[in-house]
């Protein structure tokens, strides 16, 4: 059954109570006052209010504009019932501060405290009248009772459900709020961080661990907010047991209520160590159906997070993927606008940016920075042998062998044709003069792999430094291309230099 029939179902129950009560009135068969009043219509409201109060039990709706009104029914019949029936209210009025006090932490509890107070209370008048309890059932303090539990519940459940209102109302307005800063964000840094927030926020979680997909399926961890960060690590879905696999491979968000009673060998993914994570959530990080991620969160607790939880969790995954996808595409195709499409390294204009912008620092900070071309020696004669698509795939494989044995704060460029550029920053020349002479042998030694041909090729170098050699970028350039020019003029293959 779904929960707008629970709420019409317990709303009409009220309202036949109602009609019952006013029915007995109007009929001369109750009257006000505590005057004298027949059994029968007391113990069919009695039953009513039972079944009603039996459907709260099972409380599993949302709060909606049908549960005000149902607390203000419920309220005014106890109004009514409390004018009907007199009597015994300083025995009873420690239950009625019960009811409230349990109203005000759960539905559920309110409920219990008003049915077992009363049947508590029953129990109490048949021991001490010695009647049996069909003669208590159709004594008026009987209903006097649960009317006043009525009563007294509604104002606890009022609070309840006003404080499950702010808090549902908060978490949502917390959600808009971060999905408009999530899609604003441009760095993997700012999308982590406000991911931590919300989930310590919403989900008062002690760990947030997001992973995400590389190009061999493999879940890299790359943000974590955790006391035991260093615990985490990346794995593989395909050869790992883990139970993020049917997060994974199901492409749906699960609750584990309690981590502790999972196996080891159930688990090897979330560290052993790591348990007092007890209570946890995963959900899949999703672009267009495809799985990029994975955001995890945990707490301390066990039993923590519920239905309501997960779906809000849900909420936050989608964002943070969306996000994520926009970060990724941004970054590509920023990677792609200085990128060399044959080389694979920077291009030429991004080469101009980059030397002007070290030799401004080096210059700043008083630091060498030397910058070395390399030419392959008779290009033509590959192109010529092989094709330009094979010329293009030996420039291919030619850059990934400079990159190879420079340093990763080196720049390697295309410098256009078959040129290359790398700039050292922090490096002097006879620094620099060895690293062109290791790329030398390097190139020299390999075998480049064109087709079905294994091909041999040299390379000539020109280096130039600052501040031994030049004073200026231009200069800089200049001074290399013609130490270059004189290798080439020497008899190709070496590395040469102007000081």
């Amino acid at each position: 059954m779904k929960t707008s029939r629970f709420q019409f179902l317990h709303l009409s129950l009220r309202l036949i109570a109602l009609c019952f009560l006013l029915w007995g009135i109007m009929s001369g068969k109750a009257s006000f006052l505590g005057q004298t009043v027949t059994w029968e219509i007391p113990a069919l409201i009695a039953v009513i209010y039972i079944l009603a109060s039996l459907i709260l039990l099972y409380r599993f709706f949302q709060f909606t504009f049908l549960e005000p009104a149902l607390i203000f029914l419920d309220f005014f019949s106890g109004i009514f019932f409390l004018f009907l029936y007199q009597g015994h209210l300083l025995f009873s009025l420690p239950l009625f501060l019960a009811t409230y006090t349990a109203g005000s932490i759960s539905w559920g509890a309110a409920i219990f405290s008003a049915l077992g107070g009363t049947i508590l209370f029953a129990g109490i008048n048949v021991y001490y009248h010695q009647g049996s309890v069909f003669s208590v059932l159709m004594d008026p303090s009987w209903m006097f009772v649960l009317a006043l539990n009525s009563v007294v519940s509604s104002f606890g459940m009022f609070k309840v459900a006003s404080q499950e209102q702010e808090k549902k109302m908060d978490a949502l307005i917390s959600l808009i709020e971060a999905g408009q800063q999530l899609g604003s964000t441009l760095t993997y840094e700012h999308v982590f961080q406000l991911t931590f927030t919300m989930s310590k926020n919403l989900f008062a979680a002690s760990t947030t661990a997001i992973y995400l997909k590389d190009i061999d399926e493999v879940m890299k961890i790359r943000g974590i907010d955790s006391p035991y960060a260093r615990m985490f690590s990346d794995f593989d879905p395909k050869s790992v047991k883990t139970v993020l696999f049917k997060t994974i491979h199901e492409k749906t968000p699960e609750i584990f209520p309690d981590m502790e009673k999972i196996s080891a060998s159930e688990e090897q993914v979330i560290p052993r160590s790591a348990r007092s994570l007890r209570s946890c959530m995963a959900a899949p990080l999703i672009f267009e159906t495809e799985v990029i991620g994975i955001l995890f969160v945990g707490t301390s607790a066990p039993n923590f997070y519920h239905g309501e939880a997960l779906k809000l969790f849900s909420v936050l995954a989608n964002q943070a993927a969306i996000s994520i996808r926009n970060v990724q595409l941004r970054e590509k195709t920023a990677a792609m606008a200085i990128t060399d499409s044959v080389s694979g390294l920077y291009t030429h204009g991004y080469m101009q940016d980059a030397l002007e912008r070290e030799f401004r620092r080096c210059k700043y900070e008083n630091l060498p920075l030397s910058t070395i071309i390399l030419d392959v020696d008779h290009f033509k004669i590959v192109n010529d042998t092989y094709g330009h698509p094979q010329g293009d795939a030996l420039l291919r494989q030619l850059g990934a062998v400079i990159k190879t044995v420079t340093r990763s704060s080196d720049i390697v460029c295309r410098y256009g044709g078959d040129e290359f550029m790398v700039i050292l920053p922090e490096t002097n020349r006879i620094g620099t003069v060895l690293v062109a002479e290791r790329i030398r042998q390097a190139v020299e030694e390999y075998e480049f792999v064109l087709g079905s041909k294994i091909v041999h090729i040299t390379i000539s170098g020109g280096v130039a430094s600052f501040p031994e050699d030049i004073t200026t970028k231009k200069e800089l350039i200049d001074k290399t291309d013609q130490a270059l020019y004189q290798s080439k003029q020497g008899g190709r293959n070496k590395i040469s230099f102007i000081s």
